[in-house]
Formats: C-alpha cells, sequence, structure tokens
C-alpha cells in the first residue's frame, strides 16, 4: 500500500522493487491490488455520478411549487455526494485488505532467507551443519543438528531455518526459542537479534498473533536491534487484522 501511494523513501523503493523483481508471488500481490483499486475507484466514480445524476433529476422534475436552490446548498450537496463516495472507496479497500489478508501472504511478503555468507564472526572452519546449510539441504542440516549431542546458538538458529523450509513450524519455533534460552542462561547474544525476528514470523505462520506481536513489539522498541527497521507500521496493523478475524 506505501509503494502504491508513493509513501516509501528512496531506499525503500529500491529494495521493494528489487523484491518484486525476483519474488512473482509478491508482483502478483501488487498486480491483485492495483486492480482492485482501479476497480474500486471506478465503481466510486459511477456511484458519485448517478448520485449527481439523481439529485439533478430530482431539483429539476416540476412540482405544484418550484422552490429555488440556493448556490449554497448546492454546493453543499455535492460536496456530500463527493465526501460520501471517497468514504465508499475507502471502506471498500479497507474492506478488500480485511477479506484477502492471510498469514501466509503476509508472511510470504515479510520471509527473506538467511543467507550463512553474513554470519558475525565466523573464524572457526564451516561445520558439516554449516556446509549442508549452504549447499540447500534443509533436510541433512536437520539430522546434522539431531545428531549433536551439545549444539551452538548457531546451530538451533540454522536448524530452525531449516525447519521453516521444510514447513515444520512448530519444530522452528522451539529452535528459535532455544537460541534465545541458551543466549539468556550464558548472558550472551549470539543470533538472538536474528532468532527472534524469525520466531516472529514463525508465530505469524503459526497462527499466534499475538505472540507475533509481543515480539515485533519488543523489537520495533528496540533502536540497536538488528531487524528494528524490518517491521512496518503496517505490517503490525495487518498482524492485528488478522487477529480480529
Amino acid at each position: 500500500m506505501k509503494y502504491l501511494d508513493d509513501e516509501l523513501t528512496g531506499s525503500e523503493r529500491e529494495d521493494f522493487e528489487r523484491r518484486l523483481a525476483v519474488d512473482p508471488k509478491l508482483r502478483q500481490e501488487l498486480e491483485d491490488l492495483q486492480t482492485a483499486r482501479a476497480a474500486v475507484k471506478l465503481y466510486g466514480l459511477k456511484q458519485q455520478v448517478s448520485s449527481i445524476h439523481h439529485q439533478i433529476r430530482a431539483e429539476t422534475k416540476p412540482t405544484a411549487v418550484v422552490r429555488p436552490i440556493s448556490p449554497i446548498r448546492r454546493v453543499t450537496r455535492y460536496s456530500i455526494s463527493i465526501a460520501a463516495s471517497i468514504l465508499l472507496v475507502a471502506v471498500l479497500i479497507i474492506g478488500y485488505n480485511f477479506f484477502t489478508l492471510s498469514p501466509e501472504r503476509l508472511y510470504n511478503g515479510q520471509y527473506r532467507a538467511y543467507e550463512l555468507s553474513s554470519v558475525r564472526g565466523q573464524a572457526a572452519p564451516a561445520s558439516k551443519l554449516e556446509t549442508d546449510y549452504q549447499r540447500g539441504q534443509y533436510k541433512e542440516v536437520i539430522e546434522d543438528r539431531q545428531r549433536l549431542e551439545t549444539a551452538t546458538p548457531k546451530d538451533d538458529f540454522l536448524a530452525g531455518i531449516a525447519y521453516l523450509q521444510t514447513g515444520n513450524i512448530s519444530a522452528a519455533i522451539t529452535s528459535f526459542q532455544s537460541v534465545i534460552e541458551k543466549n539468556r542462561i550464558a548472558k550472551t547474544t549470539f543470533f538472538n537479534d536474528d532468532a527472534q525476528y524469525y520466531l516472529a514470523l514463525s508465530y505469524l505462520r503459526h497462527r499466534d498473533y499475538d505472540q507475533c506481536l509481543d515480539i515485533v513489539t519488543t523489537i520495533r522498541n528496540n533502536p540497536s536491534h538488528l531487524y528494528h527497521d524490518q517491521f512496518s507500521r503496517g505490517f503490525v496493523r495487518k498482524v492485528k487484522m488478522l487477529r480480529w478475524r
């Protein structure tokens, strides 16, 4: 919606257009919304014209007593008609967004695959789990994690992403929670911000909207969080809409 309303900053617009170029689902969602907007505008225009037409006919219809309408009253009537048409358009757009919104579509629009190349402080040789993750072998990543007697926050985090990629949302939630808990006990922060971000998305996909909103609020209220700018007010609004439904 912000893209269509031209409310994105330069960097936000560039990032969004890059996503459009590689994400067919996002392009389809944009096209659907553009089509809906065009239809709503056309419908609103027709309703507005029809309303004015009926008013003109009513005003010009001969009656026993002809009472002239002052210019002020005429302008007031036309203004009310236009305002009603604008309100109708707004209601239809909100209704369209409300009834077509789904956790899967919102998740797909927000989710970005984690790139292992961006892992911070990776000095030791890559483990088998990391190598399998780099190759996109997510089932092997899960098996690698299950064979480990002692796992690091990194192991649990990559396993959580692998669970997301294979559709096991409950296991992904458990893995990300494990990262956060291990950091709490050890008083460290390894992959903590990453785990919180993907845990929020996992809750969204799992339809646990209250849990999702709690984490999103925590991230948005922390300017130093790595993902502070990733959750927009529009995202929060849509999660709340899903919860109301």
